[in-house]
């Protein structure tokens, strides 16, 4: 029981840290976009008064951890049970007094609570607001410093509390208990949510409609496939189908160029065999080459089935300009394909 009265002070290294980050990170990004150009021609907002004056803090507080780290030792610390009662909160007479190692390599479980919180955020950039991604990268950076400097310090430097004090020897079991309490139902819980988004996403993906060059019957089969709701809400794309699986024979390899607008981002187009004498141009544009899922599946596949999803649409008159870019490789083509899909996820 009194392992679990020791929570509260990891809980005080672990705020403490995350509220170092979160404070030190504005500047650092904006000392990083000064020697480096960042991409897609974003920056970060500019720096307040207030930042400057959390960035002391900041720097106060990680000051206060190092110290922990490279000055540790076995302290005595009190913690006062808080209670509810009508609305009201009061704090409990009775105190807990026990004695707290202020550094152990266990406690690097509660330093990457930070780093961990910012990747998650970079996961979510890496959807909808790529041109972020760095700011989370060099926040997830600077948190991994003081993690780092624990683990030199403790088997490196060999900088420990008194070896022989058992409180440091057990340093590690109120850290197993705030995992088995707190952090593992909430990692679990979100274990849960991601296995329910990725099954529900290989459901959606398993009811579209498949269209295969044994099926396809151009304009007729076209014709069951238009999206009416779509087409009418959407402001370039015309006479689009729902989202549907194309099973088609890739005819050459991919084609990468920048598409063309502020952004500079990647366009990547395959010409495929939809059906008797018509061609299919997928196409797909992402931030980065490597991240585009056309490139990734389509190297070395000439004259092999390709299994794509997307909306298809008959190929315009004119190649279209949509924000800038152009369906790539299309001016290569000739005759030109009869249908372009663009790729999609369900």
């Amino acid at each position: 029981m009194r392992q679990f009265w020791k929570i509260p002070s990891l809980i005080q290294i672990g705020f403490a840290h995350m509220l170092a980050v979160i404070f030190i990170s504005p500047e650092i990004i904006k000392l990083y976009e000064k020697i480096f150009v960042p991409a897609y021609g974003y920056h970060s907002p500019p720096l307040s008064v207030t930042d400057w004056v959390l960035f002391a803090i900041g720097l106060l507080l990680f000051a206060w951890l190092l110290y922990t780290i490279f000055r540790p030792g076995v302290h005595t610390a009190t913690f006062n049970g808080v209670s509810h009662a009508g609305g009201f909160i009061f704090i409990n007479r009775r105190s807990v007094t026990y004695d707290f190692s202020s550094s152990h390599p266990s406690y690097v479980f509660i330093d990457i609570i930070a780093p961990a919180f910012y990747f998650f955020l970079l996961q979510l950039d890496l959807i909808g607001w790529i041109e972020r991604t760095y700011e989370h990268e060099i926040s997830i950076c600077i948190g991994l410093v003081i993690p780092f400097l624990r683990l030199f310090g403790w088997y490196v430097l060999r900088i420990k509390p008194n070896s022989e004090d058992d409180v440091a020897k057990t340093a590690w079991k109120p850290v197993a208990i705030l995992y088995g309490f707190f952090v593992m139902p909430i990692l679990i819980l979100f274990l849960i949510i991601n296995f329910n988004m990725n099954h529900q996403e290989a459901k959606g993906l398993a009811n579209l409609t498949v269209v295969t060059e044994a099926n396809w019957k151009g304009n007729e089969t076209y014709n069951l496939l238009l999206d009416s709701a779509y087409n009418s809400n959407d402001g370039y794309r015309k006479n689009a189908t729902r989202i549907i699986r194309l099973r088609v024979t890739q005819k050459g390899p991919p084609t990468i160029c920048a598409r063309k607008d502020d952004y500079d981002n990647i366009c990547c187009s395959v010409l495929a065999t939809l059906g008797k004498d018509e061609d299919v141009l997928l196409y797909h544009y992402t931030y980065k080459t490597e991240d585009n899922l056309l490139y990734d599946s389509t190297q070395h596949h000439q004259g092999k089935i390709i299994d794509v999803t997307g909306r298809l649409m008959p190929m315009p008159d004119e190649n279209p300009t949509p924000w800038g870019s152009e369906y790539c490789g299309l001016e290569n083509l000739n005759p030109q394909p009869k249908w372009v899909l663009e790729i999609e996820n369900p």
